[in-house]
């Protein structure tokens, strides 16, 4: 929302695409890829918020740019994926995750073998999952697993266990990238516990766990 003298309004989110041609030295005009339904912080347990944000994600393959983020517009979050043919001037759009309960913060990749998410997946019980998600037609159809062999609970975070962290900063970051042969997974995971002289009795703690599949 542009509002130079605040006057308040109604804050509109959208993803806008700038485009380089000679290596990010210069960036032509922003162009409107979608007008976004921001996506609130997950509340998994008392004190125990995952802040999220419509960051998107891109990726690229024989011609076809792909976007990827979080979006609450069909009533919870779920992933909303884009496709451009053109550079990035026009875009057609599909719902790469649905359901009754929310999908947040993606990565993206594609290869020869298709497109790939990763994203978090809220449980039914506030336990959280990360999941990969397949499509080998250009994202009609995706055939989605869990990549943790167990969910994970939330951790208490406002107030932060951590003075230094900020208030409701669980995962915030995922990776998923391919060599063409292997798919690599980088993701925030709660499920190991922790003992210390702040915690005598114990908390889980936020770790990064890796994958190769």
């Amino acid at each position: 929302m542009t509002d130079p003298d605040c006057t308040g309004g109604q804050v509109a989110l959208s993803q806008v695409l700038f485009t380089s041609t000679d290596g990010g030295s210069t960036f032509g005009p922003g162009v409107t890829v979608s007008q976004v339904t921001g996506v609130p912080a997950l509340e998994l347990g008392p004190g125990m918020f995952v802040r999220t944000a419509e960051f998107p994600v891109l990726a690229v393959h024989g011609g076809t740019l792909w976007m990827a983020w979080n979006d609450a517009a069909l009533g919870r979050s779920h992933i909303r994926l884009g496709a451009s043919l053109d550079g990035g001037s026009s875009w057609t759009f599909r719902w790469a995750s649905a359901g009754p309960l929310d999908d947040v913060q993606p990565a993206l990749s594609v290869d020869a073998g298709g497109l790939h998410l990763a994203y978090y997946h809220r449980n039914a019980n506030n336990t959280l999952d990360t999941v990969a998600a397949d499509s080998a037609d250009g994202g009609i159809q995706f055939v989605a697993k869990a990549v943790t062999a167990a969910p994970f609970p939330g951790v208490r975070t406002v107030p932060q266990f951590d003075p230094q962290i900020a208030f409701g900063y669980m995962g915030d970051y995922i990776a998923l990238v391919s060599d063409g042969g292997h798919l690599y997974y980088a993701w925030g995971d709660n499920r190991n516990r922790i003992v210390n002289f702040t915690h005598p009795t114990g908390r889980n703690d936020p770790d990064v766990f890796f994958a190769r599949r």
